[in-house]
């Protein structure tokens, strides 16, 4: 994120999309990625984070102005 506020265009927008520990659906796909990295087998690379993390830690911190739904 850090980056790519540094290359953004003034009023450009960063969107991404993750998986969320506070949704039980999510679960499984963080279960199979551990299983994938312990045997060597990933496909592809899964982000797990909660909202606040990304509204707190991440935007607030970088000086991004979160939209929905990081106001959740």
């Amino acid at each position: 994120m850090q980056d790519i506020l540094r290359v953004l265009r003034r009023g450009g927008s960063l969107v991404f999309s993750f998986l969320e520990f506070a949704d039980p659906a999510h679960w499984r796909h963080f279960e199979n990625e551990v299983e994938g990295r312990r045997t060597g087998v990933v496909a592809h690379l899964n982000i797990h984070i909660e909202r606040p993390v990304i509204r707190d830690d991440g935007c607030a911190e970088l000086g991004y102005v979160c939209e929905s739904p990081c106001r959740g």
